[in-house]
């Protein structure tokens, strides 16, 4: 997220392949220099690294987050976006509108939903975002130690590998599209974690990780 590169909010052709969307943002991405090694969270970044992963593998980014996280933790409430089906028991995302947060459902086509390639494209329930996200952070999804994913000896780092570092004790991980909203704070040995999933975008961040923080002293205190 430091490498000065950026795009004008979620750019979303018409889809035909992810190679096809990763070339048009790409044909579309604009390089900051001012802001490069300063950090700032763009998506773009996430969609030109799922581009070189699929050149490098030969394999799909699907195909390779079902053999990452699916598979090999045996997951059984997650799914690609884009197969949603009626028939699948989730909740509807929503956006604010004036005072009543149900006013607006949030219509969000095919072609938005692939062109989050790499950063909003997997619906979870979350006990599977938990035991997905604990694998990650602990290094036992990719096989290694946390020491080999986190840099070490920088209690004040405010961002690193996908988490805000700045909670003591803890790592939050925060995520908003298709009209929810979504934040976890997970302790740095992944055994305990506090998981708000909600379905109205546009509430206030601020209060959402707030919450989540009260349940965490809440369940800290309860220990």
């Amino acid at each position: 997220m430091r490498s000065g590169l950026k795009t004008v909010g979620t750019l979303a052709p018409k889809y035909q392949s992810d190679r096809q969307l990763v070339d048009y943002v790409a044909a579309h991405v604009t390089d900051d220099p001012h802001q490069f090694g300063i950090w700032q969270y763009t998506a773009v970044n996430y969609v030109l690294l799922v581009g070189i992963v699929e050149k490098v593998t030969g394999q799909s980014y699907e195909a390779l987050f079902k053999q990452a996280y699916i598979d090999r933790l045996h997951l059984k409430q997650t799914v690609m976006a884009y197969h949603l089906r009626p028939t699948m028991n989730y909740a509807s995302g929503y956006n604010v509108q004036g005072q009543n947060s149900y006013a607006s459902q949030q219509l969000t086509s095919l072609d938005q939903m692939h062109a989050e390639l790499g950063t909003g494209q997997v619906y979870m329930s979350a006990l599977d975002f938990y035991r997905a996200t604990r694998s990650l952070m602990t290094g036992d999804l990719l096989g290694g130690t946390r020491a080999q994913l986190y840099r070490p000896g920088q209690p004040n780092l405010f961002y690193d590998a996908g988490f805000y570092q700045n909670v003591p004790g803890f790592l939050r991980a925060n995520g908003s599209g298709y009209g929810y909203m979504t934040t976890m704070q997970l302790s740095r040995n992944g055994r305990d974690a506090v998981v708000i999933l909600g379905n109205v975008q546009g509430r206030s961040r601020a209060g959402i990780i707030a919450l989540a923080g009260q349940l965490r002293q809440q369940f800290l205190q309860a220990k």
